[in-house]
């Protein structure tokens, strides 16, 4: 009896023993709480391969904006250097259709131009007040996108925090979801030393 006894024995720790453990899988892979690991100690442990998780992420995500924002920001460098240089030219423009029609009138006033000098005089500040308009309409056009470009500065900051922050909250280890499973023993892992027969007297 005692081959059979040994079998029934295995046959009945594996259908009715077990262990009892706790089991997060709001990762990528489930974790489970050890033998005798209560809840309290499970989450502490959690909340330190928790933080460990979130420090990946988060310097993942710090390293993947802070390229897009300097990117950005070298654009919005270059379009304040160029409304800066445009406004430099179309001053030095506007200057330019002052003295020319200054300069016209200074000459038509102390002496007798001829008429190919008039008509010279008037093209040259008309050419100026051409360029001096087009080099305005650049630097407004310049002004806009620049102020664009700020907009998109200050959304791609916001839209970085607000993914550090996500990552932070998803990897809170006290509000994290648990479940209880029981591990049941397989047959094969199931050793019997010795099954005995015991007699005792009352």
């Amino acid at each position: 009896s005692y081959v059979a006894w040994t079998k029934q024995l295995s046959q009945w720790l594996t259908r009715t023993q077990g262990v009892a453990r706790l089991k997060c899988t709001s990762g990528r892979k489930a974790i489970y709480s050890l033998p005798n690991e209560d809840e309290r100690s499970f989450r502490a442990r959690l909340a330190h391969l928790g933080r460990e998780g979130r420090d990946e992420k988060a310097a993942a995500l710090r390293e993947k904006y802070a390229g897009k924002i300097a990117s950005l920001e070298e654009k919005i460098k270059r379009k304040q250097q160029a409304i800066a240089e445009g406004e430099h030219e179309a001053s030095a423009q506007r200057m330019n259709v002052a003295i020319n029609a200054g300069g016209g009138f200074l000459g038509s006033f102390l002496g007798r131009p001829t008429a190919r000098k008039l008509a010279s005089a008037g093209a040259s500040t008309a050419r100026s007040a051409n360029r001096a308009a087009k080099q305005a309409r650049e630097v407004a056009r310049d002004k806009e996108e620049l102020a664009e470009l700020l907009k998109k500065h200050i959304e791609l900051q916001r839209e970085a925090q607000r993914a550090v922050a996500e990552v932070a909250r998803t990897n809170d280890a006290s509000t994290t979801p648990l479940e209880t499973v029981v591990t049941k023993p397989k047959k094969t892992g199931i050793e019997v030393h010795v099954v005995a027969l015991a007699w005792t007297c009352q």
